[in-house]
């Protein structure tokens, strides 16, 4: 018997030459699988901005690291860290769809200050740190 793969709404919009991506990024998402799961269905990206990564925040998967690196640096240095990691972890899921797409999608969209809008050094400076 032949397996028929189905067809998702996000298939046919690439298909149409769309990318779809996803909002919201936290770890549970991808250590339980859902990320890559989301990226075979033909997700092109993902949105990790910094509202949902504080929501996330409160859930227990985070404890532990939590714990750990609030012993060894200070608040922010400690979300910056955690949100570091995340991102990292999610861009390392979606290298296949990057290089499928020779780099047209694949990506992990970051959000920075918005303080920091009309200063390109800085907002260059703010991304490249996260």
């Amino acid at each position: 018997m032949v397996k028929q793969r189905v067809v998702t709404p996000a298939a046919r919009l690439r298909a149409l030459g769309q990318s779809v991506w996803i909002e919201g990024l936290s770890r549970d998402v991808v250590d339980d699988g859902r990320l890559a799961a989301w990226r075979e269905e033909v997700i092109g990206g993902v949105v990790a901005g910094r509202a949902e990564f504080a929501r996330a925040l409160e859930e227990e998967v985070y404890d532990a690291d939590l714990r750990q690196l609030a012993q060894e640096r200070g608040a922010a240095d400690v979300v910056g860290a955690l949100r570091q990691e995340d991102v990292r972890r999610a861009a390392d899921v979606m290298r296949p769809t990057y290089e499928e797409t020779q780099g047209e999608d694949g990506y992990v969209s970051v959000d920075i200050p918005a303080a920091l809008a009309h200063d390109t050094a800085r907002s260059t400076a703010a991304a490249r740190r996260i």
